[in-house]
C-alpha cells in the first residue's frame, strides 16, 4: 500500500474529528457569549465573554485545519494519479483438473488340469481304479498403474509501469570575486564651535480643575417607582465577583473603589449619572443609558492607575435629567 493509499484511509478519520472538535468549540462560544450578557456582575461577564472569544477562535482553527488537510490530500493525489488510483493486480491460480490412477489387470488367474500315468494294480479284492489330480498353476497378477504427473499452479503477473524520477547534475556556477583598492580621504580636523546657551522664558502649565463630561439626553422619565441604592462598598473581589473587605477606611495604595447598586423599576434608555468627589471636589463623573435588568443588584467601580489619594470620599448617583441626589454613600482612604 503506498502513501496516497494510506492517507486516504487515515484523512477522513483526521478531518472528521477536527470538523466535530470545531464545532464542540462553536457551541461553547455561543454559549459563552449568551452568558455574557446574561450575568450580573460585570467581572463575571467579561470573563465569559473573553472565554466565548478564545472557545470561537479554536473553533475556527481546527475548521480550518481539517478544511486544508482535505484540500492538501486531494491536490497530492491528483497531482500524483492524474487517472486515478492504480489497481493492484492479483495473482489467482489456474484451475488444473488432477487425473486419478487407474487399476486395470492385465492377467488373470486361470487353473490348468494335469492328468497323472495309471498305475497297474495287483488283482485283490478291491476293483482298481484311475486317479485324476488337478493342479492349479496359479501365477502372480500384476497390475499395472499409469505414471500421472502432479498438477502445477500457474501464476500470470501483471506489471504497472512507474516513472522513476532520474536526478540531473546541474552545473554551478563559480562567483570570483577580485578586490579593488580605493583610496580613503584623509579626515582634516575642523575647528569646534561652542554655542552658549541662552536662557528662554516658557510658559508654565498650571493644572485646572476636571471638569465634567457634558451630559447625555434622553426622551425616557424614570418610573415614580424608580430607584437605587448603594448597598456595599470595597476595593477587592474574589472569585465569584462579590466584594471582599467592604469596611472603611481603606488603606492605601487604592486603584479601584467598587460599589454595588441595587436597581428597582428602571426601564431601558433612563438616563443616570454617577459622580465621585474627593474633599468636597468633583473628581469623576460620567452618565450613561440604563441597559440592565430593570430590577436587582450590578456592580461599577471607580478607576486611577495612578491610584487614589487619601481623603475623605462621597458617591453620588442620580436618575434622569434631576440633580436631586439619588443615593449616596461616604468613605474615607488613609
Amino acid at each position: 500500500m503506498t502513501t496516497i493509499e494510506r492517507l486516504h484511509t487515515v484523512v477522513p478519520i483526521a478531518v472528521a474529528v477536527l470538523l466535530g472538535l470545531g464545532a464542540l468549540l462553536f457551541a461553547l462560544s455561543i454559549a459563552m457569549f449568551r452568558r455574557s450578557r446574561q450575568n450580573a456582575y460585570w467581572r463575571q461577564r467579561r470573563a465569559a465573554g473573553q472565554a466565548g472569544f478564545r472557545f470561537f477562535v479554536w473553533s475556527l482553527i481546527t475548521s480550518v485545519m481539517g478544511m486544508l488537510l482535505w484540500t492538501t490530500t486531494a491536490l497530492a493525489t491528483w497531482l500524483a494519479f492524474p487517472e486515478g488510483l492504480p489497481r493492484t493486480a492479483i495473482a489467482m491460480p489456474s484451475a488444473t483438473t488432477t487425473p486419478e490412477p487407474s487399476f486395470t489387470a492385465t492377467e488373470t488367474l486361470a487353473p490348468s488340469a494335469t492328468s497323472l500315468p495309471t498305475l497297474p494294480v495287483p488283482t485283490a479284492e478291491t476293483a482298481p481304479f484311475a486317479s485324476i489330480t488337478e493342479t492349479p498353476d496359479l501365477t502372480r497378477t500384476r497390475l499395472a498403474l499409469p505414471f500421472t504427473a502432479a498438477p502445477t499452479l500457474t501464476f500470470t503477473p501483471s506489471f504497472t509501469a512507474t516513472a522513476t524520477p532520474t536526478e540531473t547534475a546541474t552545473a554551478t556556477p563559480t562567483l570570483t570575486f577580485t578586490a579593488t583598492a580605493t583610496p580613503t580621504a584623509t579626515l582634516t580636523p575642523t575647528p569646534t564651535l561652542t554655542f552658549t546657551p541662552t536662557a528662554t522664558p516658557s510658559p508654565t502649565l498650571i493644572p485646572l480643575a476636571l471638569l465634567s463630561a457634558p451630559r447625555l439626553q434622553s426622551s425616557v422619565t424614570p418610573n415614580a417607582g424608580a430607584r437605587l441604592r448603594i448597598t456595599a462598598l470595597g476595593t477587592r473581589l474574589d472569585a465569584t465577583g462579590q466584594i471582599v473587605g467592604a469596611r472603611p477606611p481603606f488603606e492605601s495604595p487604592v486603584t479601584r473603589l467598587y460599589f454595588a447598586v441595587r436597581a428597582e423599576n428602571l426601564q431601558n434608555g433612563v438616563l443616570w449619572r454617577r459622580e465621585l468627589w474627593h474633599n468636597g471636589t468633583l473628581m469623576q463623573s460620567a452618565s450613561y443609558l440604563w441597559g440592565l435588568r430593570s430590577e436587582g443588584q450590578m456592580l461599577f467601580f471607580f478607576g486611577q492607575a495612578e491610584g487614589f489619594p487619601a481623603g475623605n470620599y462621597e458617591i453620588r448617583l442620580y436618575l434622569g435629567m434631576s440633580d436631586v441626589i439619588a443615593a449616596r454613600a461616604t468613605f474615607r482612604i488613609e
